[in-house]
């Protein structure tokens, strides 16, 4: 009774509870890790991830989205199978490059890239 559907392509469709969603869920992450809503980067590429991608410090939008996704972006990247998550964490200077699994990362950033769009990037000083 008290969840929504959010239907997000013609496919798709997200049944939650009806105050919930990934901008909401990275809210509250950012608080309970201790860290600014400033210092995250979010990625989508549906529906479901406009309100993620307006929370975040940056949002990304994947290059094979919607119009409305890449209109709420702050930058919009290649294509999810064109390596734009790698592209993004380039052009914003988290990454050097993308070559094994472990990277040649920027000296200042451990990153870490799990599937189901978690991504977290840590600042090691």
């Amino acid at each position: 009774p008290h969840s929504v559907g959010r239907r997000w392509t013609k496919e798709f469709v997200d049944i939650t509870q009806e105050n919930a969603d990934k901008g909401k869920g990275l809210i509250a992450m950012a608080a309970r890790e201790h860290f600014g809503l400033d210092e995250t980067m979010a990625f989508g590429d549906g529906g479901n991830d406009i309100p993620i991608i307006r929370q975040a410090g940056i949002g990304v939008a994947m290059g094979n989205t919607t119009d409305n996704v890449k209109a709420v972006a702050d930058y919009v990247t290649t294509a999810v199978d064109d390596e734009g998550v790698k592209n993004a964490l380039i052009h914003f200077g988290v990454i050097k490059g993308w070559k094994t699994e472990t990277s040649s990362l920027n000296e200042d950033f451990l990153v870490s890239y799990h599937f189901f769009g978690i991504f977290s990037v840590s600042l090691q000083k």
